[in-house]
């Protein structure tokens, strides 16, 4: 990433650009994963330590490591151990995403099941910045409308800083109040 400026708020993000452009980049190192070689992150004028993962932030990846059981146990456990996790929440959206009494554990789900679970855990976490990277991944199009509804829900409850890295441009117009375009980085 090069000079990359952007003032974040509590609104909704969209966070484009082609495959390699640098949007994940800048998901790890807003989430403490990557330290940035220069340069700071600031959300609502608080500069973030990058250096360290920061409590205030959910950060929902690809390749998220979640316990393997089903996803009711899942909400049910990170309801246990985050005082920011809206179990609730997350029950009625695994409901109207259909996979709260999916008994299949964790590993054993499709790619589509599996991004699903991380999204209801991550929009369900109330902490004041949620990252989405590529959300949608593995979804069909009801699911995906849904899932993108969901997260209209939950800013609407709780405004806050939420980024989606996507390609589904028209679900991100749906949702998104700002667009962040990254082209090689910039």
């Amino acid at each position: 990433l090069d000079g990359i400026n952007i003032d974040f708020e509590d609104k909704i993000y969209s966070l484009i650009g082609r495959n390699g452009a640098g949007k994940t980049t800048l998901l790890n190192i807003i989430a403490g994963c990557l330290a940035p070689d220069s340069g700071t992150v600031e959300i609502n004028g608080k500069k973030l330590d990058t250096a360290i993962s920061d409590e205030n932030i959910k950060y929902v990846c690809e390749n998220v490591k979640i316990f393997n059981m089903p996803v009711k146990e899942i909400i049910k456990f990170a309801g246990l151990i985050s005082d920011s996790f809206d179990a609730e929440f997350a029950k009625y959206a695994a409901k109207k995403l259909e996979i709260y009494d999916n008994t299949a554990k964790y590993k054993h789900l499709s790619k589509g099941v599996r991004s699903m679970a991380a999204s209801v855990i991550g929009i369900a976490d109330q902490k004041p910045v949620l990252l989405l990277d590529e959300p949608d991944s593995g979804l069909d199009s009801v699911s995906i409308f849904d899932l993108y509804s969901l997260i209209s829900e939950t800013y609407d409850a709780n405004p806050r800083t939420i980024i989606i890295s996507s390609h589904l441009l028209d679900e991100l117009a749906r949702t998104a109040e700002n667009v962040i375009i990254l082209d090689h980085g910039k």
